[in-house]
């Protein structure tokens, strides 16, 4: 962590956005944890109120990211001094 890195932590808290910022960075994260086959079935994802949100065009995969609930909410979080992601709905 560098000086920039700081300065922008203590922006964050300053405002009250810090939550705002780590749940797009969570959100950012999601497409990572998948395998490079099913990114592609993605259609969109969002967060609202610490709940992520993703749209996926293929019924299996949704059904599997489903029953990966779980797993996937614990490798969202980590790294965060927080629980920033609640829960994931699949639509």
């Amino acid at each position: 962590d560098g000086p920039l890195s700081s300065l922008l932590e203590e922006f964050l808290k300053k405002n009250h956005k810090e939550s705002a910022f780590n749940e797009q960075a969570a959100a950012a994260r999601f497409p990572e944890l998948l395998p490079d086959n099913s990114r592609s079935h993605i259609q969109r994802v969002w967060v609202a109120n610490g709940v992520l949100f993703v749209s996926c065009d293929n019924a299996a995969l949704r059904f599997e990211l489903t029953n990966r609930r779980s797993e996937l909410l614990t490798q969202l979080n980590e790294g965060f001094a927080e629980v920033v992601i609640s829960d994931i709905v699949m639509r």
